[in-house]
């Protein structure tokens, strides 16, 4: 299993930082990979949900994933299979002097044809997730 941690400060308070990213419609608006994110069980975000994602993949193609939400506020957690990339991520949420600092862990496992490159995909997904945090605006 690979680990990557991403975080970042957001002059926001917990809410509504909480808010913007456990609500799957907004993964687009700050994250240039999420092609596409929704609910897929009835709304309202809670242990339970789950959610369907397209996302740019670092070919340049397109990955479909699904997720379970397992914790919820002000931790999520979500696994999330997909081939050749099964993945499990937890947010914290922590206040921060004005705002929240935004912790994440992945823990994913590249399959097949792409485990030999595993150390240069763990770099370039490190870099895409901070991305999205440093640009993360609520």
């Amino acid at each position: 299993m690979r680990t990557i941690r991403v975080g970042g400060t957001i002059r926001r308070p917990v809410e509504e930082v909480f808010g913007v990213l456990s609500d799957p419609e907004n993964a687009p608006k700050w994250s240039p990979n999420a092609l596409e994110e929704k609910l897929t069980s009835p709304r309202a975000v809670r242990v339970g949900s789950t959610r369907r994602a397209v996302v740019k993949t670092f070919g340049g193609g397109r990955a479909e994933n699904h997720a379970v939400c397992k914790r919820s506020n002000p931790t999520a957690e979500s696994p999330g299979a997909a081939a050749p990339m099964p993945f499990e991520v937890t947010v914290d949420f922590t206040p921060f002097d004005d705002g929240t600092r935004v912790n994440s862990l992945w823990i994913w496992e590249p399959k097949g044809l792409l485990r030999p490159a595993a150390p240069l995909l763990d770099l370039m997904f490190k870099r895409a997730r901070q991305r999205d945090v440093d640009g993360l605006r609520c």
